[in-house]
């Protein structure tokens, strides 16, 4: 009988051990394969524009989840290794080689993580075709694209359970790497007690390590690309290393300071409880600190959308238009009648229905997507950079009620109240715009904002935002040409 049949017997007889270690591998492969394989799905890659925040906000919530997951994975590997050293010392001392032991471990570790990824990304890529089905049916996109999954979302979690392989044989190796057999035997029972001395002043410092990690490692960067239009360097998120010693530092005075203070039978009754705590001190901490770490994931990812809900929802108790909704002009239109027929049909008033005609004319911009070497933000200037859609202040004041006054060669941006210029967006990019139909073109100058709740589109910056221009260079720009149809944009603004 060869000591890998034994390692199979043991297996089944102690099947919870394994089944933990099994379970956690596998959850690990689960989660990564599918989110690779909705992340890497053309759908959404073509749902989601590229380098826009939402893809970048992805990106970020999948690398939390990566190193929260292989932590993970390395803990679970810790606990079975702990647990086998029993029955490793075991064989040990019965006379067996360690070089036969290492070699049963080794295939053993093998088998557990070799099967579990399999089945993590068998079931991870089951489970991202079910959650594409969903995004396909609810999500409203501009694509004609059927979820499916991708190569790519394959490769990278092989590449992941290749490197939790490369992990978990370093620790084999090391786990029989140690040559006292009663250290190993009593592994399973070693304590870990915390003999540091522990005063309020630890746990001071612990909390200003902490504040000053997420000043240096959140806010400083945010502070000086606003103030200097240039990034700090990558290296300044070593800085989260503070928030981990800060952590640390009052996980451990959480554990081991237990002062009697103005309720001394509550001290007393729990003494032996403190003690233990106490005494298991480092292996308390590190479970802790783990815990804390799969909670910030979770709470990031869980919080994520919400967040997202809340501001639409803001954005939606700001906007005084009930219902707005609009079209390419030479598309079939839904009619007054038609949208007073259906708010009857459903007992629905119509306060007000207005209709505002726009035209959309290529214009110029500034790109600032790229720094240079010391990560200042360049500013490019692009003459013919998006497609934005103008309006006539003439029409604007007839159809919204108000008396806004724009001077021939100039322009004004709608914008909602909440639209405030950054490092990315600025209101007066604009200073040129083109109908390429025609071939006319106009130099427009910027003379201020104009607050439109219900006209923004979108965030309101770029290929979204909407220009007030005067009457007689919307007449000059609207023009068509002979040979085809200036295409325009309508909006309708329906208070219900």
């Amino acid at each position: 009988m060869t000591l890998r049949t034994i390692f199979r017997k043991l297996r089944k007889v102690n099947y919870r051990q394994y089944r933990q270690f099994f379970g956690c591998v596998t959850f690990a492969n689960m989660l990564v394969a599918s989110f690779l394989a909705v992340l890497f799905s053309s759908f959404i890659q073509s749902t989601l524009p590229e380098g826009g925040d939402s893809r970048k906000q992805i990106y970020l919530i999948f690398g939390v989840a990566v190193v929260v997951c292989f932590i993970f994975v390395l803990y679970a590997a810790g606990l079975f290794f702990r647990y086998k050293s029993k029955e490793v010392g075991a064989f040990l001392a019965l006379g067996t080689e360690k070089r036969k032991i290492r070699k049963a471990l080794v295939g053993e570790v093998a088998y557990i993580a070799g099967s579990a990824a399999l089945v993590g990304i068998i079931i991870g890529n089951l489970l991202a075709l079910i959650i594409g089905k969903v995004f396909e049916r609810v999500a409203i996109t501009t694509t004609e694209n059927a979820f499916s999954l991708s190569l790519t979302g394959f490769f990278y979690p092989i590449i992941f359970s290749i490197i939790v392989f490369v992990c978990l044989f370093v620790m084999a190796f090391l786990f029989m790497k140690r040559s006292n057999i009663i250290d190993i035997i009593n592994e399973q029972r070693r304590s870990e007690p915390i003999k540091k001395e522990v005063s309020g002043k630890y746990l001071l410092s612990g909390i200003l390590l902490f504040v000053l990690g997420i000043f240096l490692a959140v806010l400083l960067p945010k502070i000086y690309v606003t103030l200097f239009r240039q990034y700090l360097s990558g290296l300044f998120n070593l800085f989260y290393l503070l928030c981990v010693i800060g952590m640390y530092r009052i996980l451990v005075y959480s554990i081991v300071v237990h002062k009697r203070g103005r309720n001394p039978q509550k001290y007393y009754k729990n003494l032996i409880s403190y003690g233990m705590l106490k005494f298991q001190g480092i292996s308390m901490v590190r479970n802790m600190g783990l815990i804390a770490l799969l909670l910030i994931g979770a709470l990031y990812a869980a919080f994520y959308l919400p967040s997202n809900i809340v501001v639409g929802n803001n954005v939606l108790e700001n906007n005084p238009v009930d219902a707005s909704y609009r079209f390419p002009g030479s598309a079939e239109k839904i009619t007054e009648e038609e949208v007073l027929a259906l708010a009857k049909k459903y007992d629905v008033q119509v306060q007000n229905y207005r209709e505002l005609e726009f035209i959309e004319l290529l214009s110029s911009g500034i790109n600032r997507d790229d720094v240079d070497e010391d990560g200042k933000i360049i500013e490019i200037y692009e003459k013919e950079a998006f497609y934005r859609q103008f309006v006539s202040v003439e029409n604007l004041n007839a159809i919204m009620g108000t008396n806004i006054s724009v001077e021939r060669g100039t322009y004004k941006m709608i914008r909602s109240e909440d639209m405030v210029e950054s490092v990315l967006f600025a209101f007066d990019d604009l200073d040129y715009a083109k109908n390429t139909e025609t071939g006319v073109e106009k130099n427009l100058t910027f003379a201020g904002t104009q607050i439109f709740n219900e006209l923004v589109v979108d965030n309101g910056w770029d290929t979204f935002s909407r220009i007030i221009i005067n009457d007689e260079d919307y007449a000059m720009l609207r023009a068509c040409s002979k040979s085809s149809k200036q295409d325009r944009y309508k909006s309708q603004l329906n208070h219900i």
